[in-house]
């Protein structure tokens, strides 16, 4: 309970993903929304989690979390304004 407690609290993680289809704007952002609030940033927890109970280095997860929010702000699916 903790865990999930302080991951919505102080983790921020949102999509600005955006497509028009059939003349409508979808938004990923509002269909997770939808689904769960805040499921993005649980995920992203219990991922971190799961990858430190293998044993592995909190060092190279924090660089794989840079390199993948690098990769996925470039692809225009998080970060930033949505357009």
């Amino acid at each position: 309970m903790m865990i999930g407690a302080m991951s919505a609290q102080y983790v921020s993680f949102t999509t600005t993903f955006q497509m028009k289809t059939a003349g409508q704007v979808f938004k990923l952002q509002s269909v997770l929304d939808q689904i769960l609030p805040g499921l993005l940033p649980l995920t992203l927890v219990l991922c971190c989690f799961w990858y430190l109970r293998k044993k592995n280095r909190p060092a190279r997860l924090l660089v794989a979390i840079v390199i993948i929010a690098l990769i996925l702000t470039f692809l225009g699916i998080t970060g930033g304004a949505a357009k």
